[in-house]
C-alpha cells in the first residue's frame, strides 16, 4: 500500500524523534510512553506507521547509522592521500559521535542486539561490514597508488582497525573516561603508520 506524502513525513518525524531515545536508552530501556512524549503522537499515530516497537527501533538504527556514516564520509572524502583518509576517519569518529545522545550508535546497537533481537544484530553486522569494506577499499587503492606497502593484507588491517575503534569506544564508555578513548585512537593512528607506511616514507 502506497504511503501519502503526509504519512511519509509523519513516519520520518517518528524515526528522527525516536532515534536518540533508542541510542541513549536501548531497545528495552525505551518505552512507548517515551516515544509518544517525544513525537507528540498517540499510540495509534505511531502504530499506524509502524508494526511495532521492533520495526521502529530498526528504522531508528538505520537513521542513526546513515547519519554517522555520512558525516564520516564527508570528512574523509575531502582528503587525497590514503593515510590521511584513514587518520581522518578515526580522528573524526570521536568528534562525530558527540552529536549522538548516548554515543556511537553502532556500538550501542551491538550491545543492545542480544538473542532477543536477532534482526538488530544482523543490521549491526552489516554496518560493521560496510565500515570494514570501505576501509579495505581505501587501503587497496593506497597500495595501487604506492602510498601503502604492497604486501599489506588490506582485509586483515581493515578488520583490526574497526575492532580497535569499537574497543576504544567501549572502554571510554565503560570507564566513563573520555581520555581512555582518546588514548586508544592515538594508538590506532600509530598502528596505521606502522602497518601501512612504506619503509622509505
Amino acid at each position: 500500500m502506497a504511503r501519502t506524502k503526509k504519512s511519509e513525513r509523519t513516519r520520518k518525524m517518528i524515526i528522527e524523534k525516536s532515534a536518540p531515545l533508542f541510542n541513549r536508552n536501548g531497545f528495552h530501556g525505551t518505552s512507548m510512553s517515551d516515544i509518544l512524549q517525544a513525537t507528540g503522537l498517540t499510540k495509534g499515530g505511531v502504530y499506524g506507521n509502524f508494526s511495532g516497537k521492533e520495526e521502529l527501533a530498526l528504522e531508528a538504527f538505520e537513521w542513526n547509522k546513515e547519519k554517522l556514516f555520512d558525516a564520516l564520509h564527508e570528512r574523509v572524502s575531502k582528503k587525497r592521500e590514503t593515510l590521511e583518509k584513514l587518520r581522518t576517519f578515526f580522528k573524526a569518529h570521536g568528534i562525530v559521535i558527540l552529536e549522538f545522545p548516548g554515543g556511537c550508535p553502532v556500538l550501542n546497537a551491538a550491545i543492545d542486539s542480544d538473542s532477543n533481537f536477532p534482526e538488530l544484530k544482523k543490521r549491526v553486522q552489516e554496518a560493521m561490514q560496510v565500515w570494514t569494506s570501505y576501509l579495505e577499499r581505501v587501503i587497496r587503492i593506497g597500495i595501487q597508488k604506492g602510498e601503502v606497502r604492497p604486501e599489506v593484507d588490506a582485509d586483515r588491517i581493515a578488520r583490526n582497525l574497526v575492532a580497535m575503534l569499537e574497543g576504544a569506544v567501549f572502554m571510554g564508555r565503560l570507564l566513563e573516561q573520555p581520555e581512555a578513548y582518546k588514548e586508544m585512537v592515538e594508538h590506532i593512528l600509530r598502528a596505521i603508520d606502522f602497518e601501512l607506511l612504506p619503509f622509505d616514507a
